[in-house]
């Protein structure tokens, strides 16, 4: 399993990947959340932050070349969720900067139960941070539940609520401004036990197919994620009771 980055430059890599993520956050968020108000499209859930030309997602891969999950990021100098349609979570400002970034779209896994599905989690929230600090983010904004935001906590993550709880599919949410650091890497990898990175940047594709399912396999084996570091994990994640594992909707 490996997450990777899609980019402006390197999206045409994952051109196959976008309308599976799509489609997945359909599932996840209007089948099975119950969103309302959702945009879908031929059973695609997509919005205008998605037609943000700076956007990125993270697509959590495994080594089958499966789609697992997802998350994007869009910079917070241009058009974002909360200058927008999440305008109304916020009464503290906060800083519209090249080094702030909104977080939305968090959907790690479409399966509710197993092994696999926590070690996903575990993998895309250390990519979150992974990304952050490859980016040069300090800062990504977002809307969370109580429980999620002192999940975070206890992962090593500063926060800082940009304004009070407002009820929000059936539960009390605040827009929460996390921070990203090498710090907050760190402790989020000693938090899952895991002692290598995660995510993988393609490079621009020049006159080039899309990335196969036989390279995904490679760079799987390359980057050494394999049974024994996802055993740290599942070491880490059989500490949680049920009430603390990290829900699917850490932000929107």
């Amino acid at each position: 399993m490996l997450v990777h980055i899609a980019t402006p430059a390197n999206r045409l890599a994952y051109a196959h990947y976008l309308p599976q993520m799509f489609s997945q956050r359909r599932e996840v968020f209007v089948d099975w959340l119950g969103w309302k108000d959702m945009n879908v499209v031929d059973g695609m859930e997509i919005d205008d932050i998605d037609a943000v030309p700076e956007i990125e997602y993270i697509l959590t891969i495994d080594e089958l070349g499966k789609l697992v999950g997802s998350s994007r990021f869009v910079p917070c100098t241009g058009p974002h969720l909360l200058s927008g349609a999440l305008k109304n979570f916020v009464q503290r400002p906060y800083e519209r900067s090249p080094h702030v970034w909104e977080w939305t779209r968090y959907a790690p896994t479409t399966t509710r139960e197993g092994p696999n599905v926590k070690a996903a989690r575990a993998f895309m929230l250390t990519a979150v941070q992974e990304w952050a600090v490859r980016r040069g983010v300090t800062h990504l904004l977002g809307i969370s539940d109580d429980s999620n935001i002192a999940f975070a906590t206890r992962m090593g993550w500063r926060n800082r609520p940009l304004g009070m709880p407002i009820e929000s599919e059936g539960r009390p949410t605040t827009a929460i401004e996390f921070t990203t650091s090498e710090e907050a890497l760190q402790n989020t990898r000693d938090f899952w036990q895991l002692e290598q990175p995660v995510t993988y940047e393609a490079p621009p594709p020049a006159a080039k197919a899309p990335i196969s399912i036989e390279e995904i396999g490679i760079l799987d084996a390359v980057f050494g994620l394999a049974e024994h570091e996802r055993g740290g994990v599942l070491h880490a994640l059989s500490r949680l009771d049920e009430n603390e594992q990290p829900l699917i909707r850490v932000v929107g």
